[in-house]
């Protein structure tokens, strides 16, 4: 997982609540990662994927806040559902 990026993007006030979606051959290590940064809005697909991972990846990080679930706001992991 590209840190340096992820902390970019999320120290920058106008993208701060922008969904992400990570695609990561380490999904572990990425997961942790993710963890001690108390990420936010981030699915994690992990390699190798199929297209229809990604797409339900992403179609899952454009959905409106307010229709994710009572977990809203944690990561999650989009290659095992």
């Amino acid at each position: 997982m590209s840190a340096s990026l992820f902390d970019i993007v999320r120290t920058r006030v106008e993208l701060a609540n922008l969904p992400v979606v990570i695609i990561s051959d380490t999904p572990g290590a990425a997961d942790e990662e993710l963890r001690l940064r108390n990420a936010r809005r981030v699915l994690l697909v992990p390699r190798p994927f199929t297209g229809s991972q990604v797409a339900r990846a992403l179609a899952e990080a454009l959905e409106p806040e307010e229709a994710e679930s009572s977990d809203s706001g944690k990561r999650r992991d989009a290659g095992t559902q």
